[in-house]
């Protein structure tokens, strides 16, 4: 589903704003017991979605943030997390 979103947000982008509210909460959910390698998936979705709608990711930041403490235990997914922070910083 998340790689048949993704396209379809980058295409709309801010137009995609309104359904943050159904995908980020769903998406937030199903990192924590993800195996690492789509867990990893997960994270590069995600920092593709900071990435297109910058500031209106802020309500979500929180839980962003508490979930990147605890994955980032997670080696493999470090380089995504990263990747977020860093586009986070910069909106």
């Amino acid at each position: 589903l998340l790689q048949a979103i993704g396209p379809v947000f980058r295409s709309i982008g801010l137009k995609c704003v309104p359904h943050l509210p159904q995908l980020v909460p769903a998406l937030l959910a199903v990192i924590p017991a993800a195996d690492p390698a789509f867990k990893e998936f997960l994270f590069q979705q995600l920092g593709r979605l900071v990435a297109i709608v910058g500031q209106h990711i802020r309500p979500y930041l929180e839980s962003i943030f508490g979930l990147i403490m605890v994955s980032s235990r997670t080696p493999s997914v470090l380089s995504d997390v990263v990747q977020i922070d860093v586009v986070l910083i910069m909106t």
